[in-house]
């Protein structure tokens, strides 16, 4: 499931992870987020972020790994890590995936296979 607010984006990532055989879900950021995710109970959530959603990404991920039903999905935090040492060390430590904003479709594509490959446990 990938949240972004550009329709633009979530429309190229939907199209490009559709082609290499994953079923997409995409949503824009709003109030529903996680309620969302309890509902449809996807494999792994795709947070977006730009500098304007970053409080709102940090909260819906906190959330997830709060509740026991969402807890163990996989996220990909996507940010802008420039000057934020401390931030990668800390989501590296909750098991969040980091793809620095902005990436290329194909490095996505790399986090999620990893993801998904037989002998990762998530």
């Amino acid at each position: 499931m990938v949240f972004h607010d550009s329709e633009e984006c979530r429309l190229s990532i939907e199209y490009f992870l559709t082609r290499e055989g994953y079923e997409v879900f995409t949503e824009t950021f709003s109030n529903e987020e996680v309620l969302l995710i309890s509902a449809i109970k996807p494999d792994l959530v795709m947070l977006d972020c730009t500098n304007d959603q970053l409080s709102t990404g940090w909260e819906i991920m906190l959330r997830l790994k709060l509740m026991s039903e969402t807890s163990t999905i996989p996220i990909v935090f996507c940010i802008d890590t420039t000057k934020m040492e401390d931030v990668k060390a800390y989501l590296s430590t909750k098991g969040i995936l980091l793809l620095d904003n902005p990436y290329d479709l194909s490095d996505l594509l790399l986090i999620i296979n990893r993801v998904f490959e037989p002998s990762h446990e998530a």
